[in-house]
């Protein structure tokens, strides 16, 4: 089989790759899950689409479509319009919130700028074209620059969350099920409700402070293990003490792009 027949489409923004034999065997090498299956299956009918703007590392799960995102993070829905970092866990169902609309001019309606051919509003296109004479260029106003959302490190959303475009989901926070995030979660904080608002911390302050210093994450998983994740008094001594001893080892992952994939597909008999 010729890799031309793995590839179903590809153009300066996505790789879209068959579930070839080949390109099962490549997400097996390179430790890429999608859904729950610990194999891709072979179906040539199901298409994998990577976006080439984005950088992710093995060890993730998607539901088809590749994600900025970090080694143990998993998603249970096909969301990819956020980023994401190591031992995310994401409920299914989130979503994320499109883009503001311009309330503070004399029509919030999107037919003002909203008339690209990739935009899908063939209404707009056709009424700019029909009744205006194509005579306005579109120009996004700055409103609709917002930046997707971004999880830090092991964040847990529940089921059915919407997040605003733009908010930081600080390491170690929880979104409750059902919440509609409109502003940044900090550090370890548990929110909840419609607009989410903290509930509590999950641990004391200091204990906070002492996780985050650690940056447990960047380092190889059986800290986990060996210092014990159940006490997190205990196992934050054993990280001040290793970091001091300088006797942690780094993450062993890789950072891969749609290139890494493709090329590893390539170098499949």
């Amino acid at each position: 089989m010729s890799v031309k027949e793995d590839v179903a489409f590809e153009d300066h923004a996505w790789l879209h790759l068959r579930a070839t034999q080949r390109v099962s065997r490549a997400f097996s090498q390179l430790n890429l899950f999608i859904v729950h299956q610990v194999e891709l299956p072979v179906n040539p009918n199901f298409i994998v689409k990577i976006p080439k703007n984005i950088r992710f590392e093995n060890y993730t799960s998607s539901h088809g479509q590749l994600y900025a995102a970090g080694a143990f993070t998993y998603s249970e829905n096909g969301l990819t319009q956020a980023s994401a970092g190591r031992y995310c866990s994401i409920g299914g169902n989130l979503s994320v919130m499109g883009e503001r609309h311009p309330i503070e001019q004399v029509t919030s309606s999107s037919f003002t700028y909203c008339y690209f051919p990739n935009y899908n509003k063939p209404q707009f296109l056709r009424g700019h074209e029909q009744l205006l004479g194509n005579a306005y260029p579109p120009k996004l106003p700055p409103i609709m620059t917002a930046a997707p959302p971004k999880l830090e490190h092991d964040v847990w959303i529940g089921q059915q969350v919407i997040l605003q475009r733009g908010v930081i989901l600080h390491t170690g926070c929880v979104v409750g099920a059902g919440s509609v995030v409109t502003k940044d979660v900090a550090p370890y904080t548990i929110v909840a409700g419609n607009p989410a608002r903290p509930i509590r911390t999950r641990f004391k302050p200091e204990i906070c402070e002492r996780l985050l210093a650690t940056q447990w994450w960047n380092f190889h998983p059986k800290v986990l293990f060996e210092f014990g994740f159940a006490d997190v008094a205990q196992f934050c001594q054993r990280m001040e003490e290793a970091i001091a001893a300088g006797t942690l080892e780094p993450m062993p992952v890789r950072v891969l792009t749609w290139k890494d994939v493709l090329d590893t597909v390539n170098e499949i008999a």
